[in-house]
């Protein structure tokens, strides 16, 4: 709680005194604060948190091909996952909103009659 308090008094004299932009401070201060509560404890304690991380998916006959197999077709699901959500993202972006998510039903949708 008090860092929280020291980490605001900084953000608030660096931005309302000195007048630097607000995101770029606030974006500072969140690198910058990171790094103690994981370096600090390690100072003082010869014990280490280790994580495996997720196992590796390879897609099977791609993740053979001699350059480019290990380092497109060899991580694990999380690499996948952003990869579909950014394709899906960028897919959907410039189409306007609504589009995307009733495309299938816009392609079977017959146009109206004509009035005369």
């Amino acid at each position: 709680m008090v860092a929280g308090m020291g980490m605001g008094l900084i953000l608030a004299v660096l931005s309302v005194t000195l007048r630097a932009d607000q995101v770029i401070v606030g974006v500072t201060l969140v690198v910058l604060a990171q790094g103690p509560p994981t370096t600090v404890p390690q100072a003082f304690s010869s014990l280490t948190a280790r994580t495996n991380g997720l196992p590796v998916l390879p897609i099977p006959v791609l993740s053979r091909i001699p350059v480019l197999g290990p380092i497109l077709f060899n991580h694990d699901a999380t690499v996948y996952l952003t990869a579909f959500l950014v394709f899906a993202y960028r897919s959907c972006s410039s189409a306007p909103p609504g589009v995307c998510a009733s495309a299938r039903w816009a392609k079977t949708r017959r146009p109206a009659k004509l009035r005369a």
